[in-house]
Formats: C-alpha cells, sequence, structure tokens
C-alpha cells in the first residue's frame, strides 16, 4: 500500500494508519484526541469461594449473583484514574468494590428483594 492510501482491515472498513512507533507499541498517539476505551468491570469474578456472574448493570449499578442464585453483591460501579504501581501502569478504568469497600461502595445481600432496593438506591443517588 502506498502511504496515501489509508490502511484497511479484513472487514473492508478504513482504519487510520499508524506511525511506525505507534505500531511497535500498540498505541495511538495521545495528541490525536482519541481516549482508549474505558475498561469495564468484568462479567464474572471470584469472591470468597463464590463465582459471581454479573446480573444487571444499569448507569454505576451492578449487580452480580452466585451460581445458586442465593447470594448477591451488588456494587457502585466507579472509575479508577491511571496510575503506575510497581513500575506497571494501570489505565483509567472502571472498577468494583474491594473488601474494605463494603458498606460504601458495595453491599452483599441474601435475597434478591434487598439486592433490588440496594440496586434501585444507587440508581437514585446517581440522579442527584
Amino acid at each position: 500500500m502506498s502511504p496515501e492510501t489509508p490502511d484497511v482491515i479484513p472487514d473492508g472498513k478504513e482504519q487510520a494508519a499508524l506511525s511506525p512507533a505507534e505500531e511497535q507499541n500498540g498505541q495511538s498517539n495521545p495528541m490525536s484526541g482519541a481516549r482508549p476505551p474505558l475498561e469495564q468491570i468484568p462479567g464474572a469474578y471470584k469472591q470468597a469461594g463464590y463465582v459471581m456472574g454479573l446480573i444487571k448493570r444499569e448507569g454505576q449499578a451492578a449487580m452480580y449473583a452466585d451460581a445458586s442464585g442465593t447470594y448477591f453483591e451488588v456494587h457502585k460501579v466507579r472509575v479508577a484514574k491511571p496510575k503506575m504501581i510497581f513500575g506497571k501502569e494501570y489505565p483509567e478504568r472502571e472498577i468494583l468494590a474491594g473488601n474494605e469497600d463494603f458498606g460504601t461502595y458495595a453491599w452483599a445481600c441474601s435475597s434478591k428483594e434487598r439486592a433490588e432496593f440496594r440496586f434501585a438506591n444507587i440508581l437514585a443517588e446517581s440522579k442527584l
């Protein structure tokens, strides 16, 4: 391909060409104004012996349930700023509450009704 022709990906859509440095680093130019996509919360995770699966997500509220449907967690999804920890770079990303955040940003519920109540509270708070 000539330098004037945009790169074409297999599905036939055009894609902007990357500079050699960008290709080597696998990154786009930060000066181009395009932000990389925000890493989303997981669809499933393991916590205290439970495998939790995402069953509902709306705005900042996320509800997870275990496989048996008897244990639920409701999280207020937050966005963590980019940072570097021990030389590893972490981009801006959505995060769930850690163990120490339960009661503030997440709640463990033993019934779906209680989980729905907490879910609705998070949605109501986000509209204020």
